[in-house]
């Protein structure tokens, strides 16, 4: 449900262990959302906070574990420790070229994407950055050339999830908190993608590329955000392009209109099936079958365990 539970990034010391959120705070708030239609409220926002002490001191406590590292950069920590832990590794540097990016370090960015370009080969994300890092900057992007053998989405949105997961627990949270926390902060990629697919200019010149893109997001990646992202980019490309064939692209834009309402009714239904009905154990579970077996199965699974629940009462 990460779909549901997506709140803003926004971090705030805490202090003492009995400040940190519990299942039934994280209940309690869905409810009060629930209740006033609301996607965020002032309540779900402090619940997201990080204790950023914590982090660090998780940090400084495993300085040779470049997972830890890489997770408390992720949460706000110290990218350059993180870098120099992984050997730039190009997960890593991938992920701290995107985050540079978004805090409009453009500089910065640019080489990082540019070095995962020739080490992380087939990989469409470092070009996608670069493409919006230059459409920030005001350039056109006729120079912007992506090789033919870039086809794969590879953002890495899961062993960062786990590492900052990892983090958190050994900051004192609890295993739900943890995972509620540290599954939400994935959407580096997406709002570049989303912004792609409001340029006008980027969609002229480089159609094809995001195109490839958008349909590569859809390939049943972990996270539903990604492919509806993915959707709209291709939706975009697609009404763009008044030399295709009209039919073509209207039966296309039919698939892309119901698999988006196919997942709205899913999101929808674990929702109201689950939200009162799961327990702690079982939401947990829900979280770690989203990073092995992504978010749809997840639901689904999740679903299913509530509904035997029903059935035969714990």
């Amino acid at each position: 449900m990460a779909a549901l539970l997506l709140a803003s990034p926004f971090w705030l010391p805490n202090s003492g262990a009995e400040n940190l959120p519990t299942f039934e705070d994280f209940r309690s708030s869905d409810r009060e959302r629930r209740a006033t239609g609301q996607r965020e409220t002032v309540d779900s926002l402090r619940l997201m906070h990080v204790d950023l002490v914590r982090v660090a001191r998780v940090a400084t406590e495993n300085p040779k574990d470049p997972e830890v590292l890489w997770g408390a950069a992720e949460l706000g920590g110290d990218w350059s420790t993180a870098l120099a832990a992984g050997g730039t590794n190009a997960v890593v540097a991938l992920r701290f070229a995107c985050a540079r990016a978004v805090k409009h370090d453009y500089v910065t960015a640019l080489h990082w994407l540019r070095y995962c370009e020739s080490h992380d080969v087939g990989n469409l994300v470092p070009w996608l950055g670069e493409l919006w890092v230059l459409r920030q900057q005001g350039q056109t992007p006729e120079s912007f050339h992506p090789p033919e053998s870039a086809t794969a989405y590879r953002d890495y949105a899961v062993p960062a999830a786990r590492a900052r997961v990892r983090v958190l627990e050994k900051a004192g949270y609890s295993p739900y908190s943890a995972r509620r926390i540290g599954l939400m902060r994935n959407t580096f990629v997406e709002s570049m993608a989303q912004d792609l697919s409001r340029d006008s200019v980027a969609q002229k010149s480089t159609a094809p590329f995001l195109l490839k893109v958008a349909r590569a997001m859809q390939s049943r990646l972990t996270f539903l955000i990604t492919e509806l992202v993915g959707e709209s980019l291709e939706r975009a490309v697609l009404t763009s392009q008044p030399e295709r064939k009209v039919e073509v692209a209207e039966t296309r834009l039919q698939e892309i209109d119901d698999r988006r309402e196919q997942l709205k009714q899913l999101v929808a239904d674990t929702e109201q099936r689950t939200a009162d009905f799961t327990t702690e154990a079982e939401m947990v579970q829900y979280f770690d079958d989203v990073l092995s077996f992504g978010e749809e199965i997840a639901m689904k699974r999740l679903q299913l365990t509530v509904q035997r629940g029903v059935l035969q009462p714990r």
